[in-house]
């Protein structure tokens, strides 16, 4: 239960910081998901079902602010979170490179779906941010990477195993 109390608070402080405090540290009108971040980072040390979980649920409190379209960063979320858990599986999830590697190609890849997704509604989305929002994710992996993993080694973080 408090593994469960602090992803929530964690996603809830996130979101409120990628739609408050963050849009402030934009460089040419860009800025990070500190909260795909978390998600994408953070899957890469869980299992798929608890991923998918995570990735839907921090996928719908986005939806809260996305123009027009409920579900698509909930699908698009849970998707990618459970790509990086079963790629987490087969890498060093303690090193740094892979994940922060994994976390730019999976933004890439959510950020490009969201532009096919808005172009064909004939919504008006800017596809620099393909490259330059995952470029800036990047770099908040490289920082939030080392604090994610040892959130995830913390003794409540930890699922126990039960038959």
């Amino acid at each position: 239960m408090k593994r469960i109390l602090t992803l929530f608070l964690i996603i809830i402080g996130l979101f409120i910081l990628d739609n408050s405090v963050v849009p402030l540290f934009s460089i040419g009108g860009y800025c990070p998901s500190l909260l795909l971040v978390f998600t994408l980072g953070y899957a890469i040390l869980i299992d798929p079902i608890d991923a998918m979980f995570l990735g839907i649920f921090s996928g719908l409190i986005q939806d809260v602010y996305f123009h027009g379209v409920l579900g698509v960063n909930g699908f698009l979320n849970m998707g990618a979170c459970v790509i990086c858990s079963v790629i987490g599986t087969k890498i060093f999830r303690e090193k740094r490179l892979f994940p922060v590697i994994i976390i730019f190609f999976l933004s890439a890849l959510k950020y490009a779906i969201v532009f096919i997704v808005m172009y064909s509604l004939g919504t008006k989305y800017n596809s620099l941010n393909i490259l330059f929002g995952s470029f800036y994710n990047m770099i908040i992996a490289i920082i939030a990477y080392g604090w994610i993993y040892d959130l995830s080694q913390k003794s409540f973080m930890i699922r126990d195993w039960e038959f």
